[in-house]
């Protein structure tokens, strides 16, 4: 602990945790009451409760609000911090792909992505792991197969 106000009796004082939390500046994310009356460590000559959340002084600043709530298989509260993003929304439109999903129902087409996926499944020894695979690899194949199937089938309604 770095606060008394975190325990009762003998104090579990840690000069290692509040050089910790000093030296990156952080700051407790969630302060439910400033008086607590339950602990959640006991020890023979005291109790103490681990409820602190340390985030950075710029996470604190885009903190919405927090909340304790039942957590299923434990006698501890979950913590819920609400915080809030300034992340531009993804737009459609140059330099974005979206999936006609309706290629799906066709059932040539589908017939067609299984046996890729065999010949995708193979070329997986080539990567260092499955998400460079995935990334690099089989998304792009997966983007090309739909443009070549969204390109037939326009042709197929330009020849009726």
């Amino acid at each position: 602990m770095i606060s008394n106000a975190d325990c009762k009796g003998q104090s579990n004082y840690s000069k290692a945790l509040e050089r910790l939390v000093r030296g990156l500046d952080f700051r407790d994310a969630w302060d439910a009451t400033p008086v607590r009356i339950i602990f959640n460590h006991y020890t023979t000559k005291g109790a103490s409760h681990i409820d602190r959340i340390y985030i950075t002084e710029n996470l604190k600043r885009t903190q919405q609000g927090d909340e304790a709530v039942a957590a299923a298989l434990t006698n501890h509260m979950a913590i819920v911090l609400r915080m809030s993003i300034d992340i531009p929304c993804v737009t459609r439109g140059k330099g974005y792909w979206r999936m006609n999903v309706s290629d799906l129902r066709e059932p040539h087409f589908q017939h067609r992505l299984q046996e890729a996926w065999e010949t995708w499944r193979r070329n997986i020894k080539y990567y260092r792991n499955r998400a460079l695979w995935w990334c690099r690899y089989v998304k792009r194949i997966i983007q090309l197969s739909f443009n070549r199937e969204s390109v037939d089938r326009r042709r197929d309604r330009a020849e009726i």
